[in-house]
């Protein structure tokens, strides 16, 4: 008896046939579906659940019919994987109602009130502390939506791996382990620790340049003409006015990463639940403002560095001076090298 014989239920669905229409369709596609439905109920009649459940979804998923998730249902009972027997009586009990099939409808609404009071449930629990924006918790390697955190939802017996991600933060994982028969268990999701290497191991600050050497000089040696210290002052005014557009940039910078900002909070909820987009916004944002710091330090540094040239200059040229910026985990570090 195959999905397209007659169905009767054997020792509570122990054997089953199927009888449906056969959906227009490939019939490579109907025929593997036919071959992967035998297969599994044979299997069935073996007490061999764990392989015939598979074969069983592959069949319905390839050609479905509410006699198949009646089949697969029962599987999943026999099987110890109560809350997949649950949810798919519920849904051979919908189709098998659209189709007109009272009789299967009837069946598979009893089965799953039997099965209803002994279901398990999982709740997962996710703190203010820990709900950043981006979060997002798994289960069996299936998103959970926000809807079911704090819930107790029902699960198969047995191991379930829980885990939890988010922007800028290193995943977290667990298991839970799920006893049978309406035992209940919990999990707690805990605040994500930040990615290792976000601000932390940058390269320590540095010269953006070689600092400029001067020419070995003969001691005692005067040149011709020596320098009045212009060259120094002339350098100084130069260093100045780089300081000068590096702090006009970091303004700049500094607006946009504000604005962007903004843009990211019109994206995010009163109960800071935030979209993907908020999420890109607020990185861009970040990235600006830490340009802004570099440009803000950098253009600090060549400032002063232009003025001790210019206020400090001697009868000789300057020897060399030099300015250095780099991100830290909390913003720059900047450094200013010269030699008078």
């Amino acid at each position: 008896m195959g999905k397209l014989g007659t169905w009767a239920v054997i020792a509570a669905f122990g054997t089953m046939g199927v009888s449906s229409i056969a959906w227009a369709g490939d019939a490579s596609t109907q025929a593997a579906a036919e071959a992967l439905f035998r297969q599994g109920r044979d299997l069935m009649q073996q007490g061999n659940y764990a392989e015939a459940c598979p074969k069983l979804r592959e069949s319905q998923r390839l050609d479905p019919g509410a006699g198949t998730l009646l089949n697969l249902a029962s599987c999943y009972e026999k099987n110890g994987q109560s809350a997949s027997a649950w949810a798919t009586y519920g849904e051979a009990a919908a189709m098998a109602a659209r189709s007109g099939r009272n009789d299967w409808e009837t069946a598979a609404r009893e089965r799953a009130s039997k099965l209803e009071p002994t279901l398990s449930t999982l709740i997962i629990l996710v703190p203010t502390g820990s709900d950043v924006p981006g979060l997002g918790v798994e289960r069996d390697g299936l998103r959970v939506e926000r809807a079911q955190w704090g819930l107790p939802i029902p699960v198969d017996p047995g191991v379930h791996p829980v885990s939890a991600t988010a922007p800028r933060k290193q995943q977290w994982s667990t298991t839970v382990t799920v006893g049978a028969n309406a035992a209940k268990a919990s999990v707690t999701i805990p605040p994500l620790v930040l990615e290792q290497g976000d601000g932390a191991g940058t390269p320590a600050p540095g010269p953006i340049g070689p600092v400029a050497q001067p020419e070995p000089r003969p001691s005692g040696a005067t040149d011709a003409g020596a320098d009045d210290g212009s060259t120094q002052r002339t350098w100084g005014l130069v260093l100045g006015g780089v300081g000068v557009a590096g702090l006009a940039a970091g303004s700049v910078f500094g607006l946009m990463a504000k604005s962007k900002h903004d843009e990211a909070l019109d994206h995010c909820s009163a109960a800071n639940e935030c979209s993907p987009e908020a999420i890109d916004l607020d990185d861009q944002a970040h990235s600006r403002a830490t340009v802004s710091t570099i440009l803000f330090g950098t253009g600090a540094a060549a400032l002063v560095g232009g003025g001790i040239l210019y206020f400090t200059a001697p009868s000789g040229e300057p020897k060399g001076v030099a300015v250095g910026a780099a991100p830290t985990r909390g913003g720059a570090a900047f450094s200013m090298q010269g030699v008078w």
